[in-house]
């Protein structure tokens, strides 16, 4: 489990993961969304007790969105995004979701392979719309 919030933080920096200003308003969702549903942090640990991977389950009803999937530069290359992918999978399969996705930043050529090479699928033709209120 997830022991700090702003260890995962720290990770998603140093894996220059799209991460906003670490704001009030910010780390409350992330906090809330913790405290409601910690089992959906994943991560693997280092030998020192350091957070070395993680990824972030979201479940729409149907299916789990795999948000945050990070391993520090240190440790890539050893399997452990592989591995929280499947953890990932088998997780939200006991939840009763029907599939499993990921939003991948077009630039993140080592992240979108790393999806393909675990059976995901790019779906070229989805546009991803975003707009603040």
């Amino acid at each position: 489990p997830l022991r700090s919030l702003k260890s995962a933080y720290d990770l998603w920096n140093e894996c220059k993961l799209f991460v906003d200003d670490y704001d009030s308003i910010r780390e409350q969702g992330w906090r809330t969304y913790f405290e409601q549903f910690p089992d959906r942090f994943l991560c693997a640990y280092s030998d020192k007790d350091t957070l070395v991977a993680t990824c972030v389950l979201f479940y729409d009803g149907r299916k789990a969105g795999v948000y945050r999937l990070a391993v520090s530069p240190a440790h890539q290359g050893k399997g452990l995004g592989r591995e929280l992918i499947k953890f990932a999978e088998s997780t939200a399969k006991k939840e009763g979701m029907s599939g499993i996705y990921a939003l991948v930043d077009r630039s993140a050529k080592v992240s979108q392979s790393l999806f393909r090479k675990n059976g995901f699928t790019a779906i070229p033709e989805v546009e991803y719309f975003t707009k603040s209120i």
